[in-house]
């Protein structure tokens, strides 16, 4: 049995850190398949001016006790719900591994792409956009760290289509709006786990797409029987999906390709498991 990236196939590692530093926007190529990345997480749409803050200000929030009157709006009637666009953090090493996190309007000082509660408002849920210039389906992903224990860490993902893709890019849909864009083929939550050191999630997709969303457990795309939600916090270091090939004998129909491809956000971690694997 195969776990991990191993269950990929022969994955070829693209090492996006050390080509493109902390320019995390820049597209990267592929096997001719071009690849950007963006954060994503539902902090409301707070755009008061920080200056104003006389209590803890931690980018663009204000908290004292509860939420502060900075601007005369104040945070009272905000929905802490919207999904926005976010920011990257990192990278760090943690061992052999590196991952990057996630800065977010009112996320607290852990930097883990999570679904924690009470950072300065309600759950926030994380989630990483990669976009594919052609469909592709999600084999797996590694992280550099995850919090507390492996087995109580899970991860969401999503392929989106351009109607979902327009819902997560508006500043004004919730992770639910976005969510009920996403056929059931195409949405699914998986368990983390632990292999020779590198922390692992494998996937069961076959479906395709162009944007795929991937984030700390998120109830919006699936309620899991066992999973829990609040306790999930991890950094991302390799993405792994299978590329769509023209069929050999000019079918209109496209085939997966034999082999996959490891989408690496950093140095070190995907190279790092491989070598364990093989020795």
């Amino acid at each position: 049995m195969t776990t991990g990236c191993d269950s990929w196939g022969e994955a070829k590692i693209y090492n996006m850190y050390d080509d493109l530093g902390n320019d995390y926007s820049s597209g990267i190529n592929l096997n001719g398949i071009t690849v950007t990345v963006s954060a994503w997480s539902d902090v409301g749409n707070y755009t008061g001016n920080e200056s104003y803050c006389t209590g803890y200000e931690f980018r663009n929030r204000c908290y004292y006790g509860s939420w502060v009157d900075v601007d005369g709006s104040g945070f009272g009637g905000e929905e802490d719900d919207t999904v926005q666009s976010a920011e990257f953090a990192g990278p760090w090493s943690s061992g052999s591994q590196v991952g990057y996190g996630m800065y977010s309007g009112d996320a607290g000082e852990s930097h883990t792409i999570d679904n924690y509660y009470n950072e300065y408002g309600d759950t926030d849920y994380d989630m990483v956009l990669l976009s594919f210039s052609e469909e592709v389906s999600l084999t797996g992903a590694t992280f550099s760290y995850v919090d507390g224990y492996a087995s109580q860490n899970q991860v969401t993902v999503a392929g989106l289509s351009d109607t979902g893709l327009g819902q997560l890019t508006s500043g004004s849909s919730t992770w639910g709006d976005i969510a009920a864009t996403v056929g059931s083929s195409l949405k699914n939550s998986f368990q983390i786990g632990t292999d020779n050191g590198t922390y692992y999630s494998d996937f069961t997709f076959t479906a395709t797409s162009k944007y795929w969303l991937v984030g700390a457990y998120n109830t919006a795309f699936g309620y899991v029987s066992g999973f829990s939600k609040n306790n999930d916090g991890f950094k991302l270091s390799a993405i792994g999906f299978n590329q769509i090939e023209a069929d050999p004998n000019d079918s209109p129909d496209p085939v997966n390709a034999p082999s996959s491809f490891a989408l690496l956000l950093l140095a070190g971690g995907f190279a790092a498991w491989r070598r364990k694997q093989v020795k």
